[in-house]
């Protein structure tokens, strides 16, 4: 009986130290899974095996980058005009003859697209550009006849749309910044409004011409956020002669510009 009632109360303690065994184990097991956190994402798993767990991250900024682009530009036109005033016969005889060089200046803004593509730190790109500008100029002259009335002239230039096209080289400073050149053909759009008095005669005569020229000048672009950048450039253009029917005029432009970019990448 004695003998029954201890290997009883022996299978009872193996019995259960070996469920204790069992459920320590188990929470163990348990406890070890964890989520580990590191720079390619997060991770849940256990001792002998890891699951990755793809984490969502935001795209990096496109700053300057190769691709196609796209702005809006402002800024200042200062050309410089030689106007040869060269009148008919009976003004000549009247005295009114002069070469006055005018300078019509005012604000513009336009728009630009482009595309770009970076060879380690140097840079290729071709652009087009359209602008509209408000410069203008007046200028007027009174010559002696030798008689009772003076010969007067009167003449007033404006510049209107300006639209071209052309390849812009460059080097890169840093990942953000590009200084670069420009090389460009550029047409311009000049009105000249004239009237002449004088020796018996009067003339008016109003002309809008259409002129083309090559521009070329320097600028530098630098990343502000993301896929937006700012530049500013300064170009001088020299454009071809035109006439009117008193007189000829050969423009140049001088341009300041700051612009907006926004790059497709």
């Amino acid at each position: 009986m004695k003998k029954t009632a201890l290997a009883l109360t022996i299978t009872s303690l193996l019995f259960s130290t070996t469920a204790f065994a069992y459920t320590t184990y188990t929470n163990s097991k348990h406890h070890r899974a964890r989520y580990y956190k590191g720079d390619y994402g997060t991770y849940k798993g256990d001792t002998h095996k890891k699951k990755r767990v793809r984490v969502c991250c935001p795209p990096s900024p496109c700053g300057l980058r190769d691709g196609l682009y796209v702005g809006i530009a402002g800024g200042y036109d200062s050309y410089k005009i030689k106007a040869g005033l060269y009148p008919p016969p009976g003004f000549v005889a009247s005295g009114l003859s002069a070469n006055p060089k005018v300078n019509a200046t005012g604000f513009l803004g336009g728009l630009y697209a482009g595309f770009g593509h970076y060879f380690d730190i140097f840079y290729i790109g071709a652009e087009i550009f359209g602008d509209y500008s408000s410069a203008t100029t007046s200028y007027s002259l009174i010559a002696p006849t030798g008689g009772i009335l003076a010969a007067t002239y009167n003449l007033r230039l404006t510049a209107r749309g300006v639209y071209g096209g052309g390849l812009i080289p460059g080097i890169k400073v840093n990942n953000n910044t590009l200084i670069y050149g420009r090389a460009d053909y550029s047409r311009t759009n000049l009105v000249s409004n004239e009237t002449a008095v004088g020796g018996g005669f009067t003339v008016t005569d109003n002309v809008a011409q259409w002129v083309g020229g090559f521009r070329y000048g320097v600028g530098i672009e630098t990343q502000i956020y993301g896929p937006l950048s700012i530049r500013g450039e300064y170009t001088h253009t020299s454009y071809g002669s035109f006439r009117s029917a008193l007189s000829r005029f050969t423009p140049a432009n001088n341009q300041f510009m700051l612009g907006l970019t926004y790059h497709l990448c």
